[in-house]
């Protein structure tokens, strides 16, 4: 325990000095996910400086709440609509400084290293836990127009002389739970195969509740949401080990095949109610990093970090209200208007866009993200 700390600690010590001397840089794009009018000041009265087109990438100079400043790739500086872009995080380890190569010394012949001994244990069975931090792209976007239209409701009836109130916010999984449970072989002393399975779990939960009254009438209208995402994968890892005195380090980089179901309730007060189920099947990798300490000959635990990248396309599912069931493809829309509001559909056929529906496009539901977890292993 005591070389365990001595470890953690040595490492926090070099990852410090790596931060304190400028090694390592962060940087943050704001990626376009439809046409966006770029304007001079943080205003929809500012002039327009460019349009950004779906998919332009630029440079995020400082976040302002609900607006960005960015700059171009031709050096242009402006402020865009902070819902109309996705963030993205690089970070950039620069290279260490050089410093003068020290004059080697005389040493004792190195033994030459000797092959993995068959007593050495090749199979190794591993069981974690962990905490992603996923940004499932459109997956709430039901929630953001249910939001959206109790703002309206209320612009509505202040005007016609109601006092009205807005409590709650729908929102979207944005965090899962899961573990892996993995069988690896190595075939030589540095380098092995994985076969494993994993799954994420994520449940959200909430309600909004909209509130008008007048000297002769006082009213609410109430909406819960449920949404959950469960998503399973069989997978295949190729393992680069590096062992050390008491443990070791093993890099990891694989595929598998991604099974989500997602589904999305929501209750109103009046009786009414909508339910989405959707399920979708898609290819996936993951990689990452894990450290691993000895308990024991034959255990041990260890820490992971690891990224999965999966996207689901051309989803499939129903749509159920208190009147019908619809059955099709799953369909991302957004209203006219400034800011433009999403939204999901099920349609049987591929719908066009109509007013007050300027925009409508198949859904993509992006999971990949990174996580987090602790786990043990079996040697044997």
């Amino acid at each position: 325990m005591k070389r365990f700390f001595l470890f953690v600690l040595g490492f926090s010590l070099i990852f410090g000095i790596a931060l304190a001397q400028g090694n390592v840089q962060v940087k943050k794009y704001a990626v376009a996910i439809k046409t966006a009018n770029v304007r001079s000041m943080p205003s929809t009265q500012g002039e327009i400086l460019f349009v950004a087109q779906t998919g332009e990438k630029m440079e995020v100079l400082e976040d302002l709440g609900t607006w960005l400043k960015v700059r171009r790739a031709d050096g242009t500086v402006g402020f865009i609509w902070a819902k109309l872009v996705r963030v993205e995080v690089e970070k950039v380890i620069l290279p260490p400084k050089p410093h003068p190569r020290p004059q080697p010394k005389p040493t004792a012949p190195v033994k030459p290293a000797q092959a993995l001994a068959p007593s050495v244990s090749r199979f190794q069975l591993s069981l974690n836990f962990s905490y992603s931090l996923v940004n499932p792209e459109e997956y709430y976007a039901f929630s953001q127009l249910v939001n959206d239209y109790y703002e309206v409701f209320a612009a509505l009836f202040s005007s016609l002389g109601y006092s009205t109130k807005i409590e709650g916010e729908l929102e979207g999984v944005k965090k899962t739970l899961g573990g892996m449970l993995e069988a690896r072989y190595l075939f030589s002393k540095n380098i092995g195969l994985g076969l494993g399975f994993m799954m994420v779990s994520g449940r959200k939960g909430g309600d909004i509740t909209f509130k008008y009254s007048s000297s002769t009438i006082s009213a609410s209208i109430k909406t819960d949401q449920t949404l959950s995402a469960d998503i399973y994968a069989p997978y295949l890892a190729l393992h680069f080990v590096y062992p050390f005195e008491i443990g070791h380090i093993d890099t990891f980089l694989g595929g598998g095949y991604f099974i989500g179901k997602f589904s999305m309730d929501y209750d109103y007060s009046d009786g009414g109610y909508d339910h989405f189920r959707i399920s979708k099947s898609s290819p996936g990798f993951l990689g990452g990093l894990r450290i691993g300490l000895n308990i024991s000959p034959g255990m041990g635990v260890f820490i992971e970090g690891k990224y999965t990248m999966v996207k689901f396309k051309n989803m499939e599912g129903d749509h159920i209200t208190s009147s019908d069931t619809t059955h099709g493809t799953v369909y991302y829309f957004q209203y006219s208007g400034d800011p433009s509001t999403p939204g999901l559909m099920v349609s049987p056929t591929e719908p066009s866009p109509s007013p007050p529906i300027k925009f409508i496009r198949p859904a993509e539901f992006n999971f990949s993200g990174p996580s987090f977890g602790i786990g043990f292993f079996y040697k044997f």
